[in-house]
């Protein structure tokens, strides 16, 4: 091979050297866009776990039926506190729940 052909080819190779960087690093942004989107869909989905904070506001059922629903505070493990409505209670301060934060 010439020099001549040995500078045209590394030359090539050169000037294809930014774009597939570049392609390289959007492929990696948009990977991790991705798994971001997921946890987080995920966490949404199935909440985390809490605990039972405060309970108040009990929509009482009809006649002896218990309540559909309270209103209610947690907290996450984290620290990080949320509040909203228990479906279906009966649920007592203390109790471990699953829970989106708000």
């Amino acid at each position: 091979m010439s020099e001549d052909a040995r500078r045209t080819k590394r030359g090539r190779l050169r000037a294809l050297g930014g774009p597939l960087a570049g392609f390289g690093l959007l492929l990696t942004l948009i990977g991790a866009v991705a798994l971001w989107v997921g946890t987080n869909a995920h966490r949404l989905i199935t909440g985390e776990p809490a605990t039972v904070r405060i309970i108040e506001r009990c929509a009482e059922g009809v006649d002896t039926a218990p309540a559909d629903s309270c209103g209610s505070e947690w907290v996450f493990p984290d620290g990080g506190t949320g509040h909203g409505e228990i479906k279906n209670p009966p649920v007592a301060v203390g109790d471990r729940i699953f829970a989106g934060d708000d």
